[in-house]
């Protein structure tokens, strides 16, 4: 079944820092998907909606709502989720990066598998301030059902929410809560692949809603890790460079190539072989080893290739000392 390119998806973003407002609109603006809407909800009584819906007078399908400062992050989801005009909803974190073809993943999930909750199990997480970037691995295969999900990309079927809101009790874990409920109610949760999101780490982990130490992250139980000041090339793929399992490829009927219509954009939709595949899925920044022939890491391709993965290597397999 091809995935629906016409169905609507609403972002919805709660926030209580306006240094994070430009991020915001940039995180809905960068996204390909063709229809989308965002609704940014204002949790702070203090801080004024006025240059939140001037920016909103720019972009268009963007809506701006304050939600008292009293209440928790959930009750903001539900208000927002409340005035969603689209089947699909994603949750956005205010300070987090998402690709430009975030959505289109994990639309392949609900179109080819029926999911109904999509997030990711394994994701990035970038130290702007110490220049690393960490992907913290699960033993959980991308495109599989799975228990848990990292909050900032819970994505799901709007239907849901007739079932399933989110805690407007607690302070925190609302988004744990949220997975777990869904699953009680018979709801599949599906995780896609750690690529095209990353969450960034302050040095003041308390100005974070999970406020889990760097040593901790680090430190995690298989992490990969590289120094590097720009993550975007390691983290960023279109569907073509997605180790995509044959079940999930694109084949939206009418438009040649079938995958294409879902690549990335201008100069990044070239079909890949298997052998590009691999080494992407082995951290290859984005670009490194291109072969339009079909094989990088195979062949004519293979030299361009070892270029940036033998020292991409060895930062992999250092790990930061807790």
């Amino acid at each position: 079944m091809a995935a629906n390119r016409t169905a609507g998806v609403t972002i919805v973003t709660s926030t209580i820092r306006t240094k994070h407002m430009q991020d915001i609109f940039d995180n809905f603006e960068r996204q390909l998907w063709p229809v989308k809407e965002l609704i940014v909800i204002v949790n702070d009584n203090g801080i004024a909606l006025r240059p939140y819906k001037e920016l909103a007078a720019r972009y268009g399908g963007v809506r701006v709502f304050r939600v008292d400062g009293s209440r928790n992050l959930g009750a903001c989801l539900n208000y927002a989720v409340a005035r969603a005009r689209y089947p699909y909803v994603a949750k956005f974190d205010d300070d987090d990066y998402y690709a430009p073809r975030y959505l289109d993943e994990a639309m392949l999930l609900f179109a080819k598998k029926k999911a109904d909750v999509v997030g990711k199990r394994s994701c990035y997480f970038f130290f702007p301030h110490r220049s690393l970037l960490l992907l913290r691995r699960t033993t959980v295969k991308p495109y599989g059902r799975c228990r848990r999900i990292a909050g900032a990309t819970i994505m799901f079927r709007k239907r849901v929410f007739k079932k399933v809101a989110f805690s407007a009790k607690v302070a925190a874990g609302s988004d744990v809560r949220f997975v777990n409920a869904c699953l009680r109610n018979g709801y599949k949760v599906f995780t896609s692949s750690s690529y095209n999101f990353a969450a960034y780490r302050r040095p003041n982990r308390k100005s974070h809603t999970w406020q889990v130490s760097e040593q901790r992250l680090l430190a995690s139980k298989g992490a990969k890790i590289v120094r590097t000041a720009d993550f975007k090339p390691y983290v960023e793929r279109s569907l073509d460079q997605l180790p995509l399992p044959e079940a999930l490829r694109p084949d939206d009927a009418g438009q040649a190539g079938g995958a294409q219509a879902w690549s990335g954009p201008a100069g990044a939709g070239l079909a890949y072989g298997g052998g590009a595949r691999n080494g992407f899925a082995n951290g290859l920044p984005n670009g490194a080893g291109k072969s339009a022939a079909g094989g990088a890491g195979n062949g004519a391709g293979n030299d361009q290739a070892k270029g940036v993965l033998a020292p991409f290597g060895r930062a992999l397999s250092m790990r930061r000392r807790p």
